[in-house]
């Protein structure tokens, strides 16, 4: 797979996401449900920006957003009984990248990505600071 410096910065700014995900998820397992409704949630509320035109974020396809809001919600649904279910920590774990799927598949299959937002952001701190 040969990605762009740009995919590989976006892939990176995930996984950086997704670690204190991970994290909460070791230590309270049993709200695993209320950090997947957030997480859903969240994403609905950034597709819903996008259609109303006010989302500061970069320009990506609708139903990315979509998708990944409305398989949060699913997995908050699914994991509400959690220690009814008895489900592993691991399989947990896998989760939260599951969730992500869409937004992963995008980065990986758009090669014409613009630099993260951290990036740009890195970059004009650190251009900030050598003008002092």
């Amino acid at each position: 797979m040969n990605l762009t410096r740009n995919q590989w910065e976006h892939l990176l700014v995930w996984a950086i996401t997704i670690l204190p995900i991970e994290i909460l998820l070791l230590i309270f397992p049993q709200y695993a449900w209320i950090l997947f409704g957030l997480g859903g949630g969240t994403f609905i509320g950034g597709f819903i920006f996008r259609i109303l035109k006010i989302y500061p974020g970069k320009s990506e396809p609708l139903i990315i957003d979509l998708l990944t809001g409305l398989l949060g919600l699913i997995a908050s649904i699914l994991f509400a009984p959690w220690e009814l279910i008895g489900i592993s920590k691991r399989f947990l774990l896998t989760v939260p990248p599951l969730v992500l799927l869409p937004h992963i598949v995008n980065i990986i299959a758009d090669k014409t990505l613009e630099k993260s937002w951290v990036s740009s952001f890195t970059d004009k701190l650190i251009n900030t600071i050598w003008q002092l």
